[in-house]
């Protein structure tokens, strides 16, 4: 048994040395299959023998080898199929309730083989090592996953190395935000120690702007991961305010990117992170920084987007250390409040009545750092608009909050 798991459990003879199709592909898919039904043949005859961990392990390296090879819809993934079934059957074997017990207790050991003495240094996108990689942090439990951080870092840190290709870059942030998606990696234990490194070595490098659609398409995949990221309690506050204040510059231009979705994304990934800065994490300039961004993004083309942004404002309100004459401590004064209401005060006439509401729920936000002079911003647009029904209803709550009759 030895000697013939050792000859399979590096299954070259059945991986292609590239990934573009050819004349030969018919005969390595065909070898593949071969190999996952003698694989399950093999489990079903000599079961007992694989409760031995060296057995197991080399079947393991087999399998997950098998299941990285690159295929197509066209080839309906059939071989890949087969070798995650047989991991099932092998998991069974080797005493585990199921798959996730089996990666837990063998992966550190294929990673150690994969990624020792640097090898990853040299791998490219269509590298066998790396196809494998994705596959075991794919298909292993989320816990598993985050264990496996101290092994992985590295690896994910050259692959998203803003130097390299587009397309390689895109395939490492496709599995962080496989990863990131999982609760069992994002409740992890492990997961607290490597938030930080995740946000300031993996993602912000890769929201700098870069001309091509290529670079478009990474800046989409980084703010998606971030988007997730920042609300995890394992990113620390300490962490979020040294990192993403220092990148907030990159994270604004975000919101005036050519794709929509980017923009989608920038926005929920900062109404998640000003409630987590707070105004102790903001400075003036900070905040001088972030609203115009914000502002303009009311006239976005999508009205998707003006409803998303009316979040990250809301936020951005309740982060405001206000102060209407010049104090040191504030980060927000009456200049600059003035601006920002004049700029959402706008949106109260707008056709959409939708987007009228959601101006109006930031507005009503706003109002609580100086009523009395949104007030007075508020009776220069009333006979503005064409209705005036939403300004008088932020007058009368003003007004309610015991600063008179201002209508």
């Amino acid at each position: 048994m030895q000697p013939l798991l050792t000859a399979i459990s590096s299954p070259t003879f059945c991986v292609p040395q590239t990934s573009a199709e050819d004349e030969r592909g018919a005969a390595y898919l065909s070898t593949q299959l071969r190999l996952a039904r003698f694989v399950q043949t093999l489990l079903h005859r000599a079961a007992p023998l694989f409760s031995q961990p060296s057995h197991a392990l080399l079947l393991y390296t087999a399998l997950v080898r098998l299941a990285a090879v690159p295929s197509t819809a066209a080839n309906g993934f059939a071989s890949q199929q087969l070798a995650m079934s047989a991991v099932e059957q092998l998991a069974v074997c080797a005493g585990h309730s199921d798959s996730a017990g089996l990666h837990a207790v063998h992966m550190p050991a294929l990673l150690a083989q994969i990624i020792g003495e640097d090898a990853y240094q040299r791998w490219q996108i269509d590298s066998s090592d790396w196809h494998l990689t994705q596959t075991l942090l794919r298909q292993c439990d989320g816990a598993a996953a985050a264990a496996a951080l101290l092994q992985v870092m590295p690896v994910l840190a050259k692959m998203l190395d803003p130097k390299q290709e587009p397309t390689l870059r895109l395939t490492a942030l496709s599995v962080i935000d496989h990863l990131l998606s999982s609760d069992g990696f994002t409740t992890a234990a492990d997961i607290a120690d490597w938030a930080e490194d995740i946000l300031s070595a993996l993602l912000l490098p890769n929201l700098v702007w870069r001309a091509g659609k290529a670079a478009e398409h990474v800046r989409l995949a980084s703010s998606l991961c971030l988007s997730k990221l920042v609300p995890l309690a394992a990113l620390t506050r300490s962490a979020l305010r040294e990192h993403w204040v220092a990148a907030l510059p990159q994270i604004v231009s975000c919101l005036d990117d050519d794709n929509a979705t980017t923009r989608t994304y920038t926005c929920t990934a900062l109404a998640a992170s000003l409630p987590r800065l707070g105004a102790e994490g903001l400075s003036a300039e900070n905040t001088r920084q972030i609203y115009p961004e914000l502002l303009k993004r009311l006239d976005d083309a999508s009205d998707d987007i003006r409803l998303q942004v009316c979040g990250p404002l809301v936020e951005f309100f309740r982060c405001c250390n206000y102060s209407a004459t010049y104090d040191p401590a504030a980060n927000f004064d009456k200049t600059n409040y003035g601006y920002l209401l004049q700029g959402l005060l706008v949106h109260l006439d707008d056709p959409s009545p939708q987007i009228q509401q959601a101006v109006a729920t930031v507005v009503a936000e706003g109002l609580k750092l100086d009523p009395l002079a949104c007030a007075d911003e508020l009776r220069k647009v009333r006979d503005r608009q064409r209705s005036p029904k939403l300004v008088d209803a932020l007058l009368e709550r003003i007004a309610s909050q015991g600063h008179g009759q201002l209508v």
